[in-house]
Protein backbone atom coordinates (compact mmCIF):
# COMPACT_ATOMS: atom_id res chain seq x y z
CA UNK A 1 0.00 0.00 0.00
CA UNK A 2 1.02 3.65 -0.41
CA UNK A 3 0.70 4.13 2.75
CA UNK A 4 3.65 2.65 3.98
CA UNK A 5 6.36 4.43 2.70
CA UNK A 6 4.11 7.67 2.60
CA UNK A 7 3.37 8.24 6.23
CA UNK A 8 7.61 7.90 7.12
CA UNK A 9 7.57 11.16 4.25
CA UNK A 10 4.43 13.28 5.86
CA UNK A 11 5.69 14.50 8.66
CA UNK A 12 8.54 15.52 7.21
CA UNK A 13 6.36 17.21 4.36
CA UNK A 14 4.06 18.87 7.34
CA UNK A 15 7.30 20.15 8.86
CA UNK A 16 8.99 21.36 5.52
CA UNK A 17 12.04 19.32 6.44
CA UNK A 18 14.09 17.54 3.58
CA UNK A 19 13.24 14.24 3.47
CA UNK A 20 16.10 11.73 4.10
CA UNK A 21 16.85 9.07 1.37
CA UNK A 22 15.11 5.72 2.29
CA UNK A 23 15.60 2.90 -0.31
CA UNK A 24 12.29 0.93 -0.69
CA UNK A 25 11.99 -2.14 -2.43
CA UNK A 26 9.04 -2.34 -4.60
CA UNK A 27 9.03 -6.10 -5.41
CA UNK A 28 9.88 -6.72 -2.13
CA UNK A 29 7.12 -4.62 -0.60
CA UNK A 30 4.46 -6.18 -2.71
CA UNK A 31 5.60 -9.43 -1.59
CA UNK A 32 5.20 -8.64 1.73
CA UNK A 33 1.43 -7.28 1.04
CA UNK A 34 0.74 -10.81 -0.94
CA UNK A 35 1.74 -13.07 2.02
CA UNK A 36 0.13 -10.67 4.17
CA UNK A 37 -3.24 -11.04 2.29
CA UNK A 38 -2.87 -14.90 2.05
CA UNK A 39 -2.27 -14.93 5.64
CA UNK A 40 -5.63 -15.89 6.86
CA UNK A 41 -6.96 -12.78 7.38
CA UNK A 42 -10.30 -12.29 6.57
CA UNK A 43 -11.60 -9.76 3.27
CA UNK A 44 -13.31 -7.48 5.43
CA UNK A 45 -10.48 -6.71 7.70
CA UNK A 46 -8.43 -5.89 5.05
CA UNK A 47 -10.71 -3.24 4.01
CA UNK A 48 -11.52 -2.02 6.99
CA UNK A 49 -7.29 -1.44 7.32
CA UNK A 50 -7.35 -0.01 4.26
CA UNK A 51 -10.07 2.02 5.50
CA UNK A 52 -8.18 2.98 8.30
CA UNK A 53 -5.04 4.01 6.98
CA UNK A 54 -6.30 6.11 4.18
CA UNK A 55 -7.92 7.77 6.56
CA UNK A 56 -4.95 8.57 8.74
CA UNK A 57 -3.05 9.36 5.55
CA UNK A 58 -5.97 11.78 4.43
CA UNK A 59 -5.58 13.62 8.27
CA UNK A 60 -2.04 13.75 8.02
CA UNK A 61 -1.95 15.29 4.18
CA UNK A 62 -4.46 18.11 5.71
CA UNK A 63 -2.05 19.01 8.26
CA UNK A 64 0.74 19.64 4.80
CA UNK A 65 0.64 23.78 4.11
CA UNK A 66 -0.27 24.59 0.88
CA UNK A 67 2.38 25.96 -0.12
CA UNK A 68 4.55 23.03 0.14
CA UNK A 69 2.28 21.17 -2.48
CA UNK A 70 4.53 23.22 -5.27
CA UNK A 71 7.52 23.05 -3.43
CA UNK A 72 10.11 20.66 -4.99
CA UNK A 73 11.30 17.86 -2.75
CA UNK A 74 14.05 14.99 -3.56
CA UNK A 75 12.26 11.67 -3.50
CA UNK A 76 15.23 9.01 -4.54
CA UNK A 77 16.29 9.89 -7.87
CA UNK A 78 13.68 12.35 -8.76
CA UNK A 79 12.87 15.90 -8.00
CA UNK A 80 9.57 16.40 -8.01
CA UNK A 81 6.53 18.40 -6.62
CA UNK A 82 4.83 17.15 -4.00
CA UNK A 83 1.59 17.95 -5.44
CA UNK A 84 3.11 15.46 -8.66
CA UNK A 85 4.43 12.75 -6.11
CA UNK A 86 0.67 12.75 -4.67
CA UNK A 87 -0.72 12.38 -8.38
CA UNK A 88 1.56 9.22 -9.82
CA UNK A 89 0.58 7.89 -6.11
CA UNK A 90 -2.66 8.13 -6.94
CA UNK A 91 -2.08 6.44 -10.45
CA UNK A 92 -0.32 3.94 -8.94
CA UNK A 93 -3.54 2.91 -6.67
CA UNK A 94 -6.28 3.11 -9.58
CA UNK A 95 -3.28 0.73 -11.42
CA UNK A 96 -3.96 -1.47 -8.67
CA UNK A 97 -7.57 -1.12 -7.86
CA UNK A 98 -7.96 -1.67 -11.74
CA UNK A 99 -6.05 -5.06 -11.10
CA UNK A 100 -8.27 -5.84 -8.50
CA UNK A 101 -11.33 -5.48 -9.94
CA UNK A 102 -10.21 -7.53 -13.25
CA UNK A 103 -9.26 -10.28 -10.63
CA UNK A 104 -12.36 -10.58 -9.71
CA UNK A 105 -14.37 -10.46 -12.69
CA UNK A 106 -12.21 -13.25 -13.86
CA UNK A 107 -12.78 -15.35 -10.73
CA UNK A 108 -16.59 -14.03 -10.98
CA UNK A 109 -16.12 -13.04 -6.74
CA UNK A 110 -18.30 -10.11 -6.03
CA UNK A 111 -18.16 -7.82 -2.73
Amino acid sequence: MAGSSLQYRLPYFISGESLPHVSIDVEEMNKGAVNYARSGISKEEIINQFIFTRKRLVSLIRRVHDRDFNTYYQFGKENMKLNDYFWILIQHDVKHKEEIVDFLKSNQIQL
